[in-house]
């Protein structure tokens, strides 16, 4: 216990240090001149975005407002397009924490004329994919990037064309062709697998109801024997439920495998359905062991020792299928459902200085 404080203690000693430090070579760079800045605050400033430190951003461009402009002159660069190159989220959303400078801001071009929407069509760095499983939530992300990015971006950004004559729409489409492809195969397969067993499963629930366990009374006109039972209602229920779940995830694969797969599909609509129908394929496959077992203790009703094995090897294939389908199911929601990349309610942390407007195109 005292040792956790003690470490808490020194880590907060370290961050306090470091923060000192950084507000001191922050105040250093407001004496220094053009080129001595550029040379070594500015290129630190373009690490730093490229890599996703945004304390280190944020104080430096708090204590001195120029170093926004970072790169502009040694690189053509600048701290927002290597946010978005580099696929640095937490760097970009510093664009919302801005007054109207962003406009400006989200003009700049690099060497080759890309602007910040044309670098958000290119693919991103292979390392950004390490936590991407497969080839739908990877296609998922770079959508989400470019969509944010065209949505922020100035109109005009959408038809710019670069050195190559290529606009942001036309390089989105020829860098991502290939993990379209991939995505669609992947998605396709999946559902394919998955709707054969839903139809499976609908093949022997659909049969167990004329067969109903205990068997019927044929001068009562065909009626159950232990209708008025609680386990034989369970089994009912249960069945039913994993009847109507299973062909409604049959339906909804259908409509995964007619869908025409563009760039567009592939943002909402194909992940949605197919969190839909993997999770109700679990909900019926569920529903199916229960009234298994149900049927069980319906047949064996003075009978004690089924019951432990039914229920321990009821919520084998259950738990297996969770444990198969949940990484990926969990990343799909997140990925869908979740916070997002980017932070568009970051509060207001910088305000431009009251200087004129030429005076800013010139930095």
């Amino acid at each position: 216990m005292v040792s956790g404080i003690d470490e808490v203690y020194r880590m907060k000693v370290i961050h306090l240090q470091a923060k000192k430090l950084l507000l001191g070579i922050a105040e250093e760079t407001l004496v220094m001149g053009q080129k001595e800045r550029s040379e070594t605050v500015d290129e630190a400033l373009l690490f730093a975005a490229r890599y996703g430190n945004v304390d280190f951003l944020v104080e430096m461009i708090k204590n001195n407002s120029d170093l926004i402009w970072s790169g502009r002159t040694i690189m053509n660069s600048s701290l927002f397009l290597l946010a978005v190159e580099f696929r640095q989220g937490k760097v970009f959303s510093l664009i919302y924490g801005l007054d109207d400078m962003k406009h400006l801001l989200l003009t700049d071009k690099d060497v080759n004329a890309n602007g910040v929407l044309h670098l958000a069509g290119y693919h991103s760095p292979p390392s950004n994919f390490s936590d991407a499983i497969g080839a739908i939530l990877q296609l998922q992300r770079e959508l989400q990037w470019f969509k944010e990015v065209e949505r922020i971006a100035p109109e005009l950004e959408k038809e710019r064309v670069n050195t190559e004559e290529q606009t942001p729409g036309e390089i989105f489409i020829k860098e991502h062709e290939a993990l379209r492809k991939e995505a669609e195969k992947w998605m396709k397969d999946t559902a394919m697998s998955c709707s054969l067993v839903a139809a499976l499963i609908v093949t022997v629930t659909f049969a167990a109801v004329f067969t109903v366990p205990g068997g019927t009374d044929d001068e009562a006109r065909g009626k159950p024997f232990h209708q008025k039972d609680r386990q034989f209602i369970t089994f009912v229920v249960s069945n039913l439920i994993s009847c109507f779940a299973s062909c409604t995830s049959v339906l909804i694969f259908l409509g995964i495998l007619t869908s025409r797969y563009s760039f567009d599909d592939f943002l909402v609509s194909l992940p949605r359905r197919m969190i839909a129908g993997l999770s109700i394929l679990f909900v019926s496959i569920a529903a199916m062991l229960i009234a298994f077992s149900s049927a069980l203790f319906t047949m064996f009703d003075n009978t004690n020792w089924i019951v432990p094995p039914t229920i321990l090897l009821a919520c084998f294939p259950a738990s297996l299928f969770v444990l198969l389908q949940y990484p990926l199911l969990k990343e799909m929601i997140f990925s869908t459902y979740g916070n997002g990349i980017f932070d568009r309610n970051m509060k207001r942390w910088f305000q431009t200085p009251n200087v004129k407007f030429d005076d800013l195109r010139s930095v």
